[in-house]
């Protein structure tokens, strides 16, 4: 199966110190963020069966936010 695969991250809360004056900075503020990923060539997830490891783990991405 060729065509396209697409993973939705959605409100992902993030702390971050953010802001242009110091006082903005001086505790975290929750960002929310939002994310679309479109990967071509998708794989077929038909074929796996047992073998999870040919799954993509987008835990990486998520723990990058």
């Amino acid at each position: 199966m060729n065509g396209t695969l697409e993973i939705f991250l959605e409100d992902v809360r993030v702390p971050l110190r953010v802001g242009y004056y110091t006082s903005e900075r001086a505790a975290p503020q929750t960002i929310i963020v939002s994310l679309m990923l479109t990967l071509n060539a998708a794989p077929d997830y038909t074929k796996i069966g047992e073998d999870l490891s040919q799954l993509l783990d987008y835990s990486t991405l998520h723990d990058y936010l």
